[in-house]
């Protein structure tokens, strides 16, 4: 993650000071100034996108074919991969048109302003809370099973116990990165945990916890896809 936050930091200084070199009323100048600020607002901790290759590595480490096909179909998780990090990276190539690169980074501020609006929870009377990975939690649960649902409960509970109850050692750390990972990114990584712990994940975990209910996805009144990134 460290390693693309750089990219993005050095790409976007890059695009701002070609738009200062080239003459202000160029289209050139323009698109590269639309670059360098798409760079900045996908680095954001908070507000910027996620890094789609950590997703989708999970998808494919942790769900059935079943379950991978109908999270990669759905409209939640096209708008997320079109508001990623990698999406805005990607909006600029050195072989592109200004058209081309302006329609790249037209798709990359509507995903980012689809996925801004659904991270914003509404709490009533107290006000609202920004939940980045809520995108990501919605539509992977909306498309995974109830075992696997409850499978990645349990894995959350044993990693908050452990992550608590024994703060210095490795699997405690081991713990705490999964978790930041989890409520950065939505993803929980069960796989990951389960060879941390020299677990064989054929078999049945027994830490209790309880069952989650399906929660209901976010509603994209249209899905935003970029043909530009391959799953």
């Amino acid at each position: 993650m460290e390693d693309m936050s750089n990219l993005l930091t050095g790409q976007a200084r890059d695009a701002h000071e070609a738009a200062t070199i080239l003459d202000s009323q160029s289209p050139e100048a323009g698109v590269m100034e639309r670059y360098g600020d798409a760079l900045v607002a996908a680095k954001d901790p908070t507000t910027g996108g996620h890094e789609w290759a950590i997703i989708q590595r999970a998808m494919r480490d942790e769900l059935s074919h079943a379950e991978l096909a109908s999270l990669d179909a759905s409209e939640d998780m096209r708008t997320v991969k079109s508001a990623s990090k990698e999406a805005a990276l990607m909006s600029w190539t050195p072989t592109a048109d200004v058209q081309t690169v302006d329609s790249a980074l037209d798709r990359y501020w509507e995903a980012y302003e689809i996925q801004d609006r659904a991270r914003t929870v509404d709490l009533g009377e107290v006000g609202s809370t920004y939940d980045r990975s809520r995108m990501v939690t919605e539509a992977w649960t909306a498309a995974s099973s109830g075992a696997s649902v409850s499978e990645r409960v349990r894995t959350r509970s044993e990693q908050v116990n452990i992550a608590l109850a024994a703060e210095d050692s490795p699997v405690a750390e081991a713990a705490s990165n999964l978790i930041y990972i989890d409520r950065s990114n939505g993803t929980t990584q069960t796989k990951a945990w389960d060879e941390q712990m020299g677990r064989d994940r054929s078999r049945a975990v027994t830490t209790p916890g309880p069952d989650l209910d399906m929660m209901t996805g976010h509603t994209v009144a249209r899905p935003v896809t970029d043909p530009g990134l391959d799953r």
